[in-house]
């Protein structure tokens, strides 16, 4: 319904992101991170069908990882790159 003060929508988003870097020699790079993410959203949005109603629409989100990359120069144009990661979605909640 338009223009109807009951309609409203709310996003939220946090993270932190931890990085570290460091060179050997020129020929080696390191790299190695934590993260974690928080997403949550609420909406409220009235409908005029009989009955009227209002609609309410949520989402939570929660996930935290690591990754862990390691590259090697070979020769000038060349690298060769080896790495993983792990991610946990720890909360992952939506609904109407």
């Amino acid at each position: 319904m338009f223009n109807d003060p009951n309609e409203n929508s709310t996003d939220e988003r946090a993270y932190l992101d931890l990085n570290y870097e460091k060179s050997f020699n020129g020929d080696w790079d390191l790299m190695a991170r934590l993260y974690y993410d928080y997403a949550r959203y609420s909406g409220n949005y009235p409908y005029d069908y009989p009955p009227r109603t209002l609609n309410k629409d949520y989402g939570y989100g929660q996930w935290a990882g690591t990754e862990i990359k390691a590259t090697k120069k070979i020769w000038d144009k060349l690298k060769l790159t080896v790495g993983t990661e792990y991610t946990l979605n720890y909360q992952q909640d939506s609904g109407n």
